[in-house]
C-alpha cells in the first residue's frame, strides 16, 4: 500500500519549504527578532471534532474545536495542532478488515465509540463537524469533506459502522475513497493507522450557498504511537574578524544541530538584537556594520519554527572588539591595579575612544556583579571626563567599575567591560594623626556606637568636623547633615543610620576650612533586626478592634515603640501606643490606611527598625456573612509558632466549623489541612512552608461553605541555614542473608509537612544512587539479593514537584549469600533398590541367607533371577513373595470363569424366551 503524496511534511512550514530551495546568505538576513514559535497544541485521551467548518465573518473555514480543560468546542488552528493516537490505541486487524491490511497486523485505531477513562478517554476521539455553521448559509446544510493527500509511514482508512450494517469506508489513502458528504451534523468514524509516525493529512472541505461555491483547505497533524519529546538542539557562533576598526563589518556564521532543525537564528550583541536569519541546512549568518566600540559579547539563540519539533538553543559568547583604531588601544579602562592597600590612590584612565561633539564619558561603579549601578559623583555632581581618582577604602573591596561613552540625552554608546577592584589591609588617615578607639566590627542598625577619637589639641582657627562619603559612588567628602553628626565631644555616639549609604570621619579643618588631618574611615558591618508584626487581620468592619503584636529578633533591652497611622505621606502617631501590642477602634476612613510601627534606641532616639501592615475595611452589609483571617508575621524563622487565626462575623453558632486550606509553592493547588475544625491553628514554621497561601472556608453544619476568607502567605526565612529537620533510618540489621526481607523505616525529626517520600539506592561501583521505585512512604520493604552487598540506602523527603527537600546519611547493606539447600537424590538406577522407597536401607547386595544359592551355586541358577529362600522377588526394590504371585493369578482364573459363565447363562435365558 502507498500513501499519496502531500503538499506538505509534518511539522514543517510552507514557509521552511519556501526557503529550502534558496542558498544561505548573509544578505538576506532579516533585521529584528524571527517570527513568534509555533506552540503546539496535543490533544490525547479527549473528544475533539478533529475536522470541523466554521463560518466567521462571511468566510468559510476549515479548522478544529476540541474540549479542553477552558471549555467545551475550543476552536483551535489545525497548524498548531497535533492529533496523538498513543499506543493505547494499538490494536490488531481483525479478519474481514482486508481493506486495512491483513489480520493480525498491527494497526492503531482511534475509535468511534470513545471509552471513558477517568476524567478523559482511553483514547483520543477525534470526529467530523458543521454544527458551526449556522443553518442555512448552506444549500441543504451539506458539507463535502475530500481527503487531498496524505503524508506518513503507512495508510489511513476511515470509516464508521463495521456490526451487523457493516462497514462504510469514507476515506482511503490509497484506494481512491476521497469524500464523503455530511448534513449538518456531528459524527464520529474509526480511523486506522497502519504504522507508527507522523502523518499529516491535507483536507478540503466544499460546499454551496446561495451566492456560490464555497470551500477551505488545511492540514491536519496525526501523530501515531505516541508523541515524542521535541529534539534538542545545539547552536555555535563564529565571528570574523574577532578585532576591526569602528564601523566595519564583522560575518556571523551560525551553524545549527541537527541540520534538520527548522526556525531561525537571532543574533544578539548583548541583549540587543542584530537581526536574524532562516535557517538552511544547519546553518545562518548575518553581516554587521554597526558594532559599537569594546569588545563585544555576540551570541546566536535558535529558535524553532515548531516547539513541538526542536529546543531552542543559544551558542557560547563569540568576543568581537572593536576599536577606533587598529593601530591603538581598544577601548577600556587603564591604570587600573591588581589590588591597592588601603590608603593608596585608585588613578583610572580612559583610552580607546575620542568623544566626538555631543558625546561624553561618564564613569559607573556597581557592588558586584549583578547588582545595580550607579554613576560616580564629585563635588559638582555627576563625574565626567577621562579620569578617575579615588583614595581605596575597604568599603570597594569587590566593587566593579566600567566606562562608558553616552550622548547628550544619557544615552549608552558603548561600555567597557566590568573590572573588580580589591582592597586590602585596614582604613588609613591622613594628614596630622587622629586616631579612632573603641571602634567594633559590627553593629546592629540602631545601637550607638560608642567610640571616641584622640588628636593633638585643636590651634586657633581650627574646628572639628565631621564628613561621610556616599558608597560606593562618591570620591568626595562632604559634611554630614546636621540630623546625622555624632552626639557628645568625646566619646561620641554615632548613629548607624548616618553609614547605611556611606563611610564617614572626622577632620581637623583651618580657618579656610583646608583639611588638617582626618581619621580613617568609619564603615563597620551594619546588620538588621527584623521587627515582624501579627494579628492584623485581612478585613475589617467599622467598629471592629484591631489587635496587633510586634517581635524584633534579635530581642534587645532599652527599645522605645511607637504605633501610627500612615496616609499617604503623613504620619499620625496614635496616642498613647507606646507598647510592643496595641488595640485600636476601626473606623471606615482607616480603609487603604497603614498602621506603622517605629523601634527605636530608648536612650538615642536611634531607629532601630520600622514596619507597616495595610489595613482594610470592608463596606459589607451588616450580617453579611464575612470569614477573616488574621495578618501573619513579615517572615518566620524555623521553630516559630505560626499562629493561623480566623474570625466570622456573624460570630459562628456551635454547629460551624471553619475548613483550613493550604498551598505549597510545588503543588498545583490548595489542600485541606487534615483534622482542623476550629478557628485557630498552629503550626510549626519549617522552610518547606516558605510561600504557602493559607485561606479557610465557614461551613455551616450541613456542609454549606457560607464565606471565603483571602488569602495569607507564609514565609519562612533563615537567611540560608539548612533546614532543622533531620532525617534517619532504623532497622538496618548487620547483616542479611540473600533472600530476607530488608525492612528500614525513616523518621524526620521535628516532624514535617511534606509526606511524599523516596528511596535511594547506589550499588557498588555505580557513580550516583538511583531512586527505587514503588517505594514512597517511610517504609522501605523489599527482598535482599547477593549483588546488593555493599549497596548504600538512604531516605530523603521531597516536595510534589519532586525537589529535594533533605536527604538522610546512607546506610550501608551486608548481604551474604543463602544456606545452601540439601541436593536432590539422584532418580534410581534400573534393577536397583531404591534408598528412599521402604524395604533395604542399604543398597548394596545384602550377605546370602542360610538356604541362599551363594558362592559354588549349581550351574544354570542366577541369583539375580532366583527367588530369595523366604520366596521373595526384590526387583526394582519391591518386596512381592511367591504366594503372593499364585493368590493373584488364581483371582484372574476366578474372573475369567465367572465371566463365562454368565455369558452361558444369558444365552439360555434368550433362547427360551424366543
Amino acid at each position: 500500500m502507498n500513501t499519496r503524496p502531500s503538499a506538505r511534511l509534518a511539522f514543517a512550514g510552507a514557509a521552511t519549504l519556501a526557503v529550502s530551495l534558496v542558498t544561505p546568505s548573509a544578505a538576506m538576513a532579516i533585521e529584528g527578532p524571527p517570527p513568534p514559535t509555533v506552540d503546539t497544541t496535543v490533544l490525547s485521551k479527549l473528544h475533539t471534532d478533529a475536522v470541523s467548518t466554521f463560518w466567521t465573518d462571511g468566510r468559510f473555514e476549515l479548522a478544529t474545536a476540541a474540549d479542553l480543560p477552558e471549555g467545551t468546542g475550543v476552536r483551535l488552528d489545525p497548524a498548531s495542532v497535533a492529533f496523538d493516537i498513543d499506543d493505547a490505541a494499538k490494536t490488531v486487524v481483525p479478519e474481514g478488515y482486508g481493506f486495512i491490511g491483513t489480520a493480525g497486523e498491527e494497526m492503531w485505531l482511534a475509535p468511534e465509540t470513545a471509552t471513558s477513562e477517568g476524567d478523559g478517554y482511553a483514547t483520543l476521539w477525534p470526529g467530523f463537524s458543521t454544527e458551526s455553521v449556522p443553518a442555512g448559509v448552506l444549500v441543504d446544510d451539506e458539507t463535502t469533506f475530500t481527503l487531498e493527500g496524505v503524508e506518513g509511514p503507512g495508510d489511513l482508512e476511515v470509516y464508521t459502522g463495521g456490526g451487523v450494517g457493516g462497514v462504510e469506508r469514507l476515506w482511503s489513502s490509497d484506494e481512491g475513497l476521497s469524500s464523503f458528504t455530511i448534513a449538518r451534523s456531528h459524527m464520529h468514524a474509526n480511523w486506522a493507522f497502519t504504522a507508527p509516525g507522523t502523518y499529516t493529512l491535507d483536507v478540503r472541505a466544499d460546499a454551496r450557498t446561495a451566492g456560490g461555491a464555497v470551500s477551505a483547505t488545511t492540514a491536519y497533524t496525526f501523530v501515531v504511537g505516541g508523541v515524542a519529546p521535541a529534539t534538542s538542539t545545539g547552536t555555535t557562533l563564529s565571528a570574523t574578524p574577532g578585532r576591526v576598526a569602528l564601523g566595519s563589518t564583522v560575518s556571523l556564521s551560525s551553524r545549527v544541530t541537527p541540520a534538520a532543525a527548522t526556525g531561525w537564528v537571532e543574533f544578539f550583541d548583548g541583549t540587543r538584537s542584530l537581526g536574524h536569519d532562516v535557517v538552511q541546512d544547519g546553518r545562518a549568518a548575518l553581516d554587521v556594520a554597526d558594532l559599537p566600540f569594546g569588545t563585544r559579547q555576540l551570541k546566536a539563540v535558535f529558535t524553532p519554527e515548531r516547539s513541538a519539533d526542536f529546543s531552542t538553543s543559544s551558542s557560547n559568547p563569540a568576543p568581537v572588539t572593536v576599536v577606533e583604531d587598529l593601530d591603538g588601544v581598544d577601548f577600556g579602562i587603564e591604570g587600573l591595579a591588581t589590588s591597592y592597600v588601603a590608603g593608596e590612590m585608585i588613578d583610572l584612565r580612559a583610552v580607546g575612544v575620542t568623544p566626538k561633539d555631543g558625546e561624553r564619558l561618564w564613569w559607573l561603579i556597581r557592588e558586584g556583579e549583578g547588582e545595580g549601578d550607579y554613576a560616580m559623583s564629585d563635588a559638582d555632581g555627576t563625574l565626567f571626563g577621562d579620569r578617575l581618582t579615588r583614595d581605596a577604602t575597604t568599603a570597594l573591596d569587590g566593587a566593579q567599575i566600567a566606562v562608558g561613552l553616552i550622548d547628550e540625552d544619557y544615552r549608552t554608546i558603548q561600555e567597557s567591560g566590568w573590572t573588580t577592584i580589591r582592597v586590602t589591609g585596614e582604613n588609613v588617615g591622613s594628614g596630622e594623626s587622629m586616631t579612632i578607639s573603641g571602634l567594633e566590627s559590627s553593629y546592629y542598625i540602631g545601637d550607638p556606637i560608642e567610640l571616641d577619637v584622640s588628636h593633638r589639641a585643636l590651634r586657633d582657627g581650627e574646628s572639628l568636623r565631621w564628613v561621610s562619603r556616599g558608597l560606593p559612588y562618591s570620591t568626595t567628602w562632604a559634611e554630614l547633615w546636621e540630623d546625622q553628626i555624632p552626639r557628645g565631644d568625646g566619646p561620641y555616639a554615632m548613629d548607624t543610620g548616618a553609614l547605611l549609604y556611606a563611610e564617614a570621619a572626622l577632620q581637623i579643618v583651618d580657618a579656610d576650612g583646608g583639611v588638617v588631618g582626618q581619621t580613617a574611615a568609619i564603615r563597620p558591618e551594619l546588620l538588621e533586626r527584623e521587627l515582624q508584626v501579627s494579628g492584623v487581620r485581612s478585613v475589617y468592619r467599622a467598629g471592629d478592634t484591631l489587635g496587633a503584636t510586634s517581635d524584633l529578633f534579635p530581642a534587645r533591652e532599652g527599645v522605645a515603640y511607637q504605633w501610627l497611622i500612615q496616609r499617604g505621606w503623613e504620619q499620625e502617631a496614635i496616642e498613647g501606643a507606646t507598647d510592643p501590642s496595641v488595640e485600636l477602634g476601626v473606623t471606615a476612613d482607616l480603609d487603604g490606611a497603614e498602621l506603622v510601627l517605629r523601634a527605636t534606641d530608648a536612650r538615642t532616639g536611634f531607629l532601630i527598625a520600622q514596619t507597616a501592615t495595610v489595613v482594610r475595611v470592608t463596606d459589607a452589609a451588616p450580617g453579611e456573612q464575612i470569614v477573616l483571617l488574621e495578618s501573619l508575621a513579615g517572615h518566620y524563622h524555623q521553630g516559630n509558632t505560626v499562629k493561623l487565626r480566623a474570625s466570622a462575623d456573624p460570630i459562628a453558632s456551635d454547629t460551624d466549623t471553619y475548613r483550613w486550606l493550604w498551598q505549597r509553592p510545588d503543588q498545583d493547588g490548595f489542600t485541606e489541612i487534615a483534622g482542623v475544625t476550629t478557628a485557630a491553628h498552629d503550626v510549626r514554621a519549617q522552610q518547606a512552608l516558605d510561600g504557602t497561601q493559607v485561606m479557610v472556608e465557614f461551613v455551616s453544619s450541613a456542609g454549606v461553605v457560607l464565606a471565603t476568607s483571602e488569602t495569607v502567605t507564609i514565609h519562612v526565612d533563615d537567611h540560608g541555614a539548612a533546614p532543622q529537620e533531620k532525617l534517619s533510618i532504623a532497622g538496618l540489621a548487620d547483616t542479611y542473608a540473600a533472600g530476607d526481607e530488608i525492612a528500614l523505616d525513616a523518621t524526620v525529626t521535628p516532624d514535617s509537612v511534606l509526606q511524599r517520600w523516596e528511596w535511594l539506592l547506589q550499588s557498588p561501583g555505580e557513580d550516583a544512587p538511583t531512586a527505587i521505585a514503588g517505594q514512597n512512604t517511610p517504609e522501605l520493604r523489599m527482598t535482599a539479593t547477593e549483588d546488593l552487598d555493599g549497596a548504600s540506602i538512604a531516605a530523603r523527603l521531597v516536595f510534589d514537584d519532586g525537589e529535594t527537600y533533605i536527604e538522610s546519611t546512607p546506610v550501608t547493606l551486608a548481604v551474604t549469600p543463602a544456606a545452601e539447600q540439601p541436593a536432590e537424590p539422584a532418580p534410581p538406577i534400573p534393577g536397583e533398590p531404591d534408598p528412599s522407597l521402604p524395604g533395604d536401607a542399604d543398597p548394596s547386595p545384602a550377605p546370602p541367607a542360610e538356604g541362599d544359592n551363594g558362592p559354588g551355586d549349581a550351574p544354570g541358577t542366577d541369583d539375580a533371577a532366583a527367588p530369595e529362600a523366604d520366596g521373595t522377588d526384590r526387583t526394582d526394590g519391591l518386596a512381592v513373595t511367591g504366594s503372593d504371585v499364585l493368590g493373584l493369578l488364581a483371582l484372574v482364573l476366578a474372573a475369567l470363569l465367572a465371566g463365562a459363565a454368565a455369558i452361558v447363562a444369558d444365552r439360555r435365558h434368550r433362547a427360551k424366551r424366543s
